[in-house]
Formats: structure tokens, C-alpha cells, sequence
């Protein structure tokens, strides 16, 4: 339903931007002489008759007009430079747990995240599920130790899930 609404919307600005820059709407934008476009964006000549002056149509850009719609994307998470943490990235939502020494924690998030572990445990484990039918984006899961990832697994499964653990 949320994706028809923002469809219509998307399509009510593309319409009002052609409408307005055609000359529809009693303005006009700089005009191009003896030009008019197709709807791939090409240049074809034209002419037009007019008794007060030359031949003028507008050139419109499509490619602009279909550039509107664009996806998400996920904003990088910096790392720390020392001890454990895990790291899980997925651009939609996720949930799952991770556990350190035997002691679980519940999480449910989205985007990039890093859950920073205190300590120096000797076991440390995380499952993490996509909470959405995606199969677009990746969800990734690493386990990290003073800098360097030491355990990561991966999944563009449909609620997929990831399970590491180290050692």
C-alpha cells in the first residue's frame, strides 16, 4: 500500500514537472529552436509555424525526469581499532542474538551496527535473521577481534539467517 502511495506521488511531480516545463502551465523554461526530444532523450529537429516570431519548442530531459526514483543505501559504520565486537549490516530489518561466554543478548535493528563486546571472552557467537522477504540486499555478520574480522558469514536468503562464532 506505502509503495502505490509514494508510485502516485512520484507520478503527480513527474507530471507536474512536464506539464510546467512544456509550457502548460504559463511559464516556460529557456526554449531550444527548431528542437524537440523524443522519449528516449534524443534531439529531433522541428519546426513550428508563428505569425509573431521563429519556430521555438522546449528540449526536455528524460533521463532528469526518470532519475527521481532512487534505493536506499547503507552509510558505512566505522570499527573500533581494539577488542571484540560484532558488526551486522543489512539494509532492511534484522533480529537474533548474539552471546559471549555462554550469556545471550537480543537484538533487533536495521541498517549498519556494532555491538561492542567488553572484555576478553573466550567464546563468542551471533544469529541474526532478516525479519523481511528481501533478496536484494545482503545481510552480513562478522565477529571482530582488536581490527581484523575473524569470523563473517552472508546470506541474500528471503528471511534469511547467518550464524558465526569464534574460535
Amino acid at each position: 500500500m506505502a509503495y502505490a502511495a509514494i508510485g502516485g506521488v512520484i507520478i503527480v511531480i513527474v507530471m507536474a514537472f512536464v506539464f510546467f516545463t512544456s509550457g502548460g502551465g504559463g511559464t516556460s523554461a529557456t526554449p531550444t529552436a527548431g528542437t524537440t526530444t523524443t522519449s528516449s532523450g534524443t534531439p529531433v529537429p522541428t519546426t513550428q509555424s508563428s505569425t509573431s516570431g521563429p519556430a521555438v519548442t522546449q528540449t526536455i530531459n528524460y533521463q532528469a525526469v526518470n532519475a527521481i526514483t532512487a534505493l536506499p543505501t547503507a552509510v558505512p559504520t566505522a570499527t573500533p581499532a581494539t577488542g571484540f565486537f560484532i558488526k551486522v549490516s543489512y539494509l532492511g530489518g534484522f533480529s537474533g542474538s548474539y552471546t559471549v561466554d555462554g550469556n545471550a543478548t537480543k537484538v533487533q535493528d536495521s541498517g549498519d551496527r556494532i555491538f561492542v563486546i567488553d572484555g576478553t571472552p573466550s567464546a563468542v557467537s551471533a544469529f541474526i535473521q532478516k525479519t523481511d522477504s528481501s533478496t536484494r540486499h545482503a545481510l552480513s555478520v562478522e565477529i571482530w577481534k582488536d581490527g581484523t574480522s575473524v569470523k563473517t558469514g552472508q546470506t541474500f536468503d528471503a528471511f534469511g539467517n547467518v550464524s558465526v562464532s569464534y574460535p
